[in-house]
């Protein structure tokens, strides 16, 4: 349903009147699945200026939320004016600016600022950055399973990301048990978002997939209910092949 602007009586939420390129989004409606909610969302905002993501997720703790990066204050104060007396779903959307930058943002920023040899004050910047980003708003990461926010590789100290890999002493980690959401891993460069959208939307159930800022080799791809998962995860094997380039499916550690 297209969105339409009228001016309807917005629900009470204290406001965050500090400009940043990020916009936080409430009251949005719940029975909208994650990538129709996504798409709509990105209609209405492209015409404001360049986005760089949008944040939404199905679990509790975020349904009727999301966030939209803009590349920059002017965009997301400009989309902020126009949209915040929209209809959206048959709802009014709540739209204030968010009271902190998203990760991608921060590590622009941060990128930014430091010189073209200093590879380790990147890495460094980057890890601090995540590390404010978490104390301060989890919810600005991609989310894992169980809500549990997913902080880009290297934004934490070596070991501790609990992304997989080796554990300490260089046993290898058991593999999770079935749930809802597919790891998938040995991605190439070549394999977009869109690809891995057209190949998981197929199944019933699908969500969404999940990127991980920094680490382009892996991805998560989520459904309403462990047994689509188990199934699509059947189908498909546990190494298909997209564009020519086979990959892993394993399940996401809850």
């Amino acid at each position: 349903m297209p969105a339409t602007l009228m001016k309807p009586r917005l629900p009470k939420a204290p406001p965050c009147n500090v400009p940043n390129s990020t916009l936080y989004l409430s009251n949005l409606n719940e029975k909208i699945k994650i990538p129709a909610l996504k798409e709509a969302l990105r209609k209405l905002y492209e015409p404001h200026g360049k986005i760089v993501e949008i944040v939404a997720h199905g679990n509790l703790r975020m349904r009727g939320q999301a966030f939209v990066v803009f590349e920059d204050e002017e965009a997301a104060t400009k989309a902020l004016e126009a949209t915040k007396q929209t209809i959206l779903f048959d709802k009014p959307i709540l739209v204030q600016y968010a009271r902190t930058n998203s990760f991608s943002t921060v590590k622009r920023k941060a990128l930014a600022e430091t010189n073209e040899d200093g590879t380790k004050e990147k890495r460094d910047q980057e890890r601090q950055a995540a590390l404010e980003m978490l104390k301060h708003n989890p919810y600005a990461f991609a989310m894992g399973g169980g809500g549990v926010p997913m902080v880009p590789p290297g934004a934490l100290a070596p070991g501790a990301e609990g992304m997989g890999g080796q554990m300490p002493g260089g046993g290898m980690p058991p593999p999770a048990p079935p749930n809802k959401i597919l790891f998938l891993q040995n991605l190439t460069s070549e394999i977009t978002e869109t690809m891995l959208r057209e190949l998981f939307e197929k199944y019933d159930g699908f969500m969404e997939v999940r990127l991980v800022p920094g680490k382009s080799d892996i991805a998560f791809v989520e459904y309403e209910e462990e047994s689509q998962a188990v199934d699509v995860k059947k189908q498909l094997g546990d190494q298909p092949t997209l564009n020519d380039h086979s990959f892993q499916i394993d399940y996401a550690k809850r």
